[in-house]
């Protein structure tokens, strides 16, 4: 009864709809299409909230969220993939790769491959950090930390920060000072609980120079 409300409303239905698509996936995930297939593209870079939504419709039910996926308009579906696919990874990252790029021309693989390399990551952030370079960078300028490394180590930092840095420390090089700012905010947090307790630990286990871009 809220979607159809939702559905039914006027001016200033889109923002408010946004706002309880997680809700939707969560409850009514069958409408979540149906809604989703109204909305206009999100303004923002960094509005997911399609995305998220969709991850969790496909944590319960993959096959049929991505049908509905795959049904919506070029407005939403990339970033509906994109969710559909991250959930999908955190338990065959390869099947879902290899699903992806089988997509026609027109949908972006690329941004659906850093989705599922996401998901991955906040499962098991080595197996996601050794394919990060599987797809091209995708950073956009003056936008932090959205290069394909920054929003792999960020999940990665999230789900098991030690291990993270401990990987980092043992592939040196591997990802650059725009990719290293997806750990900023971990780091942040630590720097600010222990300033030299953060640092002295970085020191004993060899890794304050790979994490310098981010203490920076």
């Amino acid at each position: 009864a809220a979607v159809d409300g939702l559905m039914a409303m006027g001016k200033g239905w889109e923002d408010f709809t946004r706002d309880s698509l997680k809700e939707i996936a969560r409850r009514a995930p069958s409408r979540l299409g149906e809604v989703v297939a109204r909305l206009p593209k999100p303004e923002g870079f960094w509005d997911t909230s399609v995305r998220d939504a969709f991850a969790m419709a496909a944590a319960n039910d993959l096959s049929a969220t991505l049908r509905a996926a795959l049904e919506l308009p070029e407005t939403n579906r990339d970033q509906a993939l994109a969710g559909t696919v991250q959930a999908w990874a955190k338990s065959d990252l390869q099947g879902a790769m290899a699903w992806v790029k089988r997509l026609p021309d027109g949908i972006d693989r690329d941004e659906i491959i850093r989705a599922a390399l996401m998901g991955k990551a906040s499962v098991d952030p080595a197996a996601a950090l050794e394919l990060a370079a599987s797809v091209p960078s995708g950073g956009r300028h003056a936008y932090f930390a959205s290069t394909t490394g920054a929003r792999v180590l960020m999940e990665a930092a999230k789900a098991d920060f030690d291990s993270t840095v401990a990987w980092l420390a043992a592939h040196p090089g591997r990802f650059g000072h725009e990719d290293m700012l997806g750990i900023a905010e971990a780091v942040t947090t630590r720097l600010n609980a222990d300033v030299a307790g953060f640092l002295q630990s970085r020191v004993e286990d060899g890794s304050l120079a790979t994490l310098t871009p981010a203490i920076g």
